[in-house]
């Protein structure tokens, strides 16, 4: 994930609106981050919920096309996980998301 901390980064997910836009997006940062976020998304979902959903897509589009939002919508139908709202994050911007957490006392508490 550290190309994708670079300012020549791209999101993983973008429109593509002419042919030779398609080599331009297919780098580095495409493979590596989506391997990542693929194994992260796995994680998530489990072993089986993973495997279902991704044979319920593959079965779905197998003479179709379909798009990112097709993939989370079937992942998130199969698993009951709330990928939808998620993955977007991960894929449709550059770098990654940071949870800030602040720690705040209750008077008295420990």
């Amino acid at each position: 994930m550290q190309l994708d901390e670079l300012k020549s980064s791209h999101p993983i997910e973008v429109e593509v609106n002419i042919a030779q836009e398609v080599e331009e997006i297919f780098d580095a940062v495409s493979y590596q981050k989506g391997s990542c976020l693929i194994h992260m998304l796995y994680n998530y979902m489990g072993h089986r919920p993973f495997q279902d959903g991704m044979r319920t897509y593959f079965e779905k589009f197998k003479y179709s096309n379909a798009t990112t939002e097709d993939l989370w919508t079937v992942l998130q139908a199969t698993s009951g996980c709330d990928v939808t709202e998620f993955m977007p994050l991960w894929t449709k911007q550059t770098g990654y998301p940071v949870v800030s957490i602040r720690l705040i006392r209750a008077p008295g508490g420990k």
